[in-house]
């Protein structure tokens, strides 16, 4: 009987240690962690996408790997927080791994660790990577001639972003460079390409501007001659404008009348700036350059002291064409080259941003020139 009350004593005393070792071990803080599981190597274009279950019991887990880019062994430590975070639809741990410039195999290991540093039987995935987006994207490039410029186009089948870049010297022997970032097919148009020719460069980038595609020249392009669209300007018409001329009756219309003498847009004497008006061209034409007259004789110079100029497809969504100072001292119109986009636009914002220091300003006449593209 004795020995039974003892046995007992000694049982029930040692039960709690021994469901707190139990449950230790169920929540991984000691003992040896499962390994993960599910793990695989994804394909993608510059990089490789890691995958992975979580084992059951874990502190973190390491993921060693050679890094592409400073080509040195890197650790990577994902924990709960991480894991919670950056899943797949089918609830595994994700990893994207950026950079890779070839398609050769790369090896992953990966291996789970509890808080005592004790650590799970390593698993190791291998794969590699597509190309890089910037390598796909940079070899459909493609360059066609448009009024008094180009269109410089590619395709981008990958998705990722990339920066698509272009050089050439402009009508005025200046060195412009545009480039833009685009994760799908697109097109820029280079504005302002010397008419007698000139070499156009032409590239694309990673995201970081680290890496590039191979330079594609195109010498001694020519652009389309700029034609004087000013004839069509009777079919326009003035959709909106956001001030009330002076009096009522000087409003944007008289820019389209094609009389620098007698007739002018006045805004109202208080007009609170930036002042815009909205024209519908009747059509989609290629707008390359705006000619704009100030009004006519001593003393008018309160003209706009900068503009702003936006085109549109479809009155709704607008792109900025060009930002310009505005000589206020001159009677003589002056030219300002348009840096649009779009190949196309239906309707064009003309705003005037600032007035030089009256509370009003005023116009004579719109000038444009480019194309007509059916």
């Amino acid at each position: 009987m004795n020995f039974m009350k003892n046995f007992k004593r000694l049982f029930f005393a040692l039960l709690p240690a021994v469901l707190a070792l139990a449950c230790s071990k169920d929540s991984g803080q000691t003992g040896v962690p499962d390994p993960v599981t599910d793990a695989e190597a994804r394909s993608c274009y510059g990089r490789i996408i890691l995958t992975w279950r979580m084992p059951a019991s874990y502190d973190y887990v390491e993921v060693t790997y050679t890094d592409p880019v400073g080509c040195r062994e890197t650790v990577f430590r994902a924990t709960e927080e991480y894991a919670f975070a950056n899943q797949t639809e089918e609830g595994k741990c994700r990893l994207y791994v950026d950079g890779y410039l070839d398609r050769d195999e790369h090896s992953f290991t990966l291996v789970s660790y509890n808080s005592s540093g004790e650590a799970s039987a390593a698993v190791t995935v291998s794969g590699s990577a597509l190309d890089p987006a910037f390598t796909v994207v940079g070899a459909t490039l493609s360059l066609r001639a448009d009024f008094a410029g180009a269109i410089l186009g590619w395709q981008n089948v990958t998705g990722v972003p990339v920066i698509v870049s272009a050089s050439f010297t402009d009508r005025y022997g200046k060195t412009v460079t545009v480039i833009e970032e685009s994760d799908a097919d697109g097109e820029l148009r280079l504005g302002s390409v010397a008419q007698s020719g000139t070499s156009i460069h032409a590239t694309v980038y990673d995201i970081t501007q680290t890496y590039f595609y191979t330079q594609k020249s195109y010498p001694d392009f020519v652009p389309l001659p700029e034609e004087d669209l000013n004839e069509y300007k009777s079919e326009w018409t003035v959709l909106a404008c956001s001030d009330e001329p002076l009096a009522g009756q000087w409003g944007p219309e008289w820019l389209l009348d094609g009389d620098i003498d007698n007739t002018i847009w006045h805004t109202s004497v208080v007009a609170a700036f930036p002042v815009y008006a909205v024209f519908d061209m009747g059509r989609p034409m290629v707008v390359s350059t705006i000619g704009l007259t100030p009004r006519q004789g001593e003393g008018f110079i309160h003209g706009p002291r900068t503009i702003r100029i936006e085109v549109s497809d479809d009155n709704e969504q607008w792109e900025e064409a060009g930002f310009f100072d505005f000589n206020g001292l001159t009677d003589e119109t002056q030219y300002f080259y348009l840096d649009q986009k779009s190949t196309r636009s239906r309707y064009l914002k003309l705003t005037l941003v600032e007035s030089y220091g009256e509370p009003y300003a005023y116009l004579a006449e719109l000038w444009i020139y480019g194309g007509i593209r059916e």
